[in-house]
């Protein structure tokens, strides 16, 4: 994405902003490809300053902390996938971190933090569904290998980007209750034989294996070898391609 583009992803961002959602809590994550000066990296390009000077207008502030990166590829780690909040939403945040332990299929790695609801109100009202009794599951059940597999699967394939809001978050509530309905029973269902799924051991093995080996590789990285790194590198991607493969075999045959 060159300058221009870059700089016009950023005024429509910041449309939408201050526009539909200003003065509520913003919280914004996203991969910008960035690395100014002011936030510890060691040089600077005309994108990394346009992003820079595009952040105080919307009174956003940086949630990253720490020098862990967010990107990892054999080449090296960077910082490049930003949380970005107001005022409003940095009080609800916390606990942000990097979790680099947990396979993504992406030389990207998941960030985690939490947010609380805002003080004095009372939680949201649960969705029924299709009209019915809302959803509930046993959590107490739930398979977290599977919970995560399923995540994964469906977030893994390329898609075009969603035309508004409300179409992003119908996607994201379906995926979610697929992952949950994947990985533990619903409260008042009664008895009976579950659906088959393409979840099994095997892959669960191999997810495991995956992750050891990303570790492996990201400890290889810190040593500064290499043949080390190469190594490490290549039965990184061994073992994420075989975990892939059993994936969408399984769910073919499912």
């Amino acid at each position: 994405m060159g300058l221009a583009e870059f700089e016009e992803f950023l005024a429509r961002v910041g449309e939408c902003v201050s526009r539909r959602l200003l003065p509520r809590p913003v919280l914004i994550a996203e991969d910008f490809n960035a690395k100014p000066c002011v936030w510890g990296f060691p040089r600077s390009d005309a994108k990394d300053e346009a992003l820079v000077d595009w952040e105080p207008t919307l009174g956003l502030c940086v949630l990253n902390t720490g020098s862990e990166s967010t990107c990892v590829r054999w080449q090296g780690g960077s910082i490049v996938d930003l949380t970005l909040a107001n005022p409003a939403a940095v009080r609800r945040v916390s606990g942000w971190r990097v979790e680099s332990g947990l396979e993504t299929f992406s030389d990207h790695v998941y960030i985690f933090m939490a947010l609380a609801p805002p003080l004095g109100t009372n939680p949201p009202p649960r969705r029924s569904v299709k009209g019915g009794r809302p959803r509930r599951w046993k959590v107490k059940e739930m398979c977290g290998d599977t919970l995560i597999a399923s995540l994964l699967a469906a977030t893994w394939p390329d898609r075009s980007p969603a035309n508004d809001v409300e179409e992003e978050a119908s996607w994201l509530q379906g995926i979610v209750m697929d992952a949950c309905d994947a990985s533990m029973p619903r409260v008042g269902r009664p008895p009976g034989r579950r659906a088959a799924y393409w979840w099994s051991e095997e892959i669960a093995e191999l997810r495991r294996s995956s992750v050891r080996a990303r570790r492996r590789f990201l400890r290889a990285r810190q040593s500064g070898i290499a043949a080390r790194i190469d190594n490490a590198y290549g039965e990184y991607r061994k073992a994420k391609y075989s975990l892939k493969l059993a994936i969408s075999r399984a769910k073919d045959r499912a």
